[in-house]
């Protein structure tokens, strides 16, 4: 095996995140991003089983487009994530390995997101339909109840991120 010459994959953060704040920033973000996008999937993955609708109705495809988009931000973000939050203990070597298998998982990641554009395009015309028969009322401000459990996840994530950053 030959040595490993890039000297970005022996500093002490991530290239690109050359200081704590850098780091703690992307770990924290990235984090969170995740997570909020895992429990979206279940919540939508579970009103799909409790609440089934016909196979081409607007519900069926608003929710195979949403789980298909929150899978691709995961497949790109999910291992680049573990690189980060990794990074201290692997080796110039393993930190190599890590950062191929994390791009090689966002050629999966365009694959779903492109499915997830097709899919929206081919009903798009439907939900349309739909929504001008009888639309929706939205209140785009959440209340405080709504915001409680993002705000929880947040801490937590800030309080793993700034661990990994400052008490190594």
């Amino acid at each position: 095996m030959a040595p490993i010459r890039d000297y970005s994959l022996m500093s002490t953060y991530p290239p690109g995140l050359d200081s704590a704040e850098l780091y703690l920033a992307a770990v924290f973000f990235m984090m969170l991003g995740c997570l909020l996008a895992l429990e979206w999937i279940w919540r939508t993955i579970w009103a799909i089983i409790e609440r089934s609708a016909p196979l081409r109705s607007p519900a069926t495809a608003t929710r195979i487009v949403i789980v298909f988009l929150l899978a691709a931000a995961l497949v790109r973000t999910g291992p680049r994530l573990w690189l980060f939050m990794r990074w201290p203990a692997l080796s110039p070597a393993e930190r190599a390995d890590l950062y191929a298998m994390a791009a090689q998982s966002e050629i999966l990641g365009v694959v779903l997101f492109s499915l997830a554009w097709l899919l929206a395009l081919l009903g798009e015309p439907m939900i349309r339909y739909q929504l001008e028969k009888q639309p929706l009322p939205l209140h785009l401000w959440p209340t405080w109840e709504q915001m409680k459990r993002p705000l929880k996840i947040g801490v937590g994530v800030f309080a793993i991120a700034f661990a990994l950053t400052y008490l190594r």
